[in-house]
């Protein structure tokens, strides 16, 4: 049995009143919900009392579960759109505007803007985290981990390896923008994740 667009919406309905408070954890539940009522015949509503009579207990403690699902997806979107055209595009961009202002000022001048841009950056990435995290308005569990996770590989990659000590002068600037870069598509994902599940099962 085919479940209708109405039917996928009652079930998300019903496990958001049941306490279910992630939208993109709350999205892997409905769909594991819908698939176990697709493969049964009969009328929708009773089949969803007597599956809920049985599973609800056990699916409302799976939530770790249904994150490390969740999680996947965003961790696999996240290398998809790294390895993507708009990425390389914005990397080609920044390593070509690199070049062109090592041509035109000192190295030492470019690296120092870098650097200054890079972490006035990461400071607005790192406050936006901060925010939506508090606020409350956002209610995208992983989506909200996958900036999190990504702003303390970033401090680590910049600000602890402190990369000046170790590379070469001239590749510095560059592996700044990379980051840069990364940064960009860090958010962009989380905007992905976030327009999906909305578009899928409401804000």
């Amino acid at each position: 049995m085919r479940l209708t667009e109405e039917q996928i919406r009652f079930i998300d309905s019903y496990l958001k009143n049941a306490g279910v408070e992630y939208l993109d954890i709350r999205c892997e539940m409905t769909d594991h919900v819908a698939a176990a009522l697709e493969e049964q015949e009969g009328e929708f509503m009773d089949n969803f009392k007597a599956y809920m009579l049985r599973h609800k207990k056990g699916l409302l403690a799976s939530n770790r579960k249904f994150r490390r699902i969740a999680g996947r997806k965003a961790v696999l979107l996240l290398l998809r759109n790294l390895a993507g055209l708009r990425f390389l595009i914005m990397l080609a961009t920044i390593i070509s505007v690199t070049y062109l202002m090592v041509q035109a000022y000192d190295l030492e001048t470019v690296t120092d803007n870098f650097f200054t841009g890079f972490m006035l950056f990461f400071v607005v990435m790192v406050i936006y985290y901060w925010y939506i995290r508090l606020s409350g308005r956002s209610k995208f569990s992983v989506a909200n981990s996958v900036i999190g996770i990504s702003s303390f590989v970033i401090y680590l990659a910049i600000i602890a390896f402190r990369a000046e000590r170790w590379m070469e002068n001239e590749f510095i600037p560059a592996y700044y923008g990379f980051f840069l870069v990364f940064m960009i598509e860090v958010v962009l994902t989380f905007r992905q994740l976030k327009k999906k599940y909305e578009l899928q099962y409401g804000s």
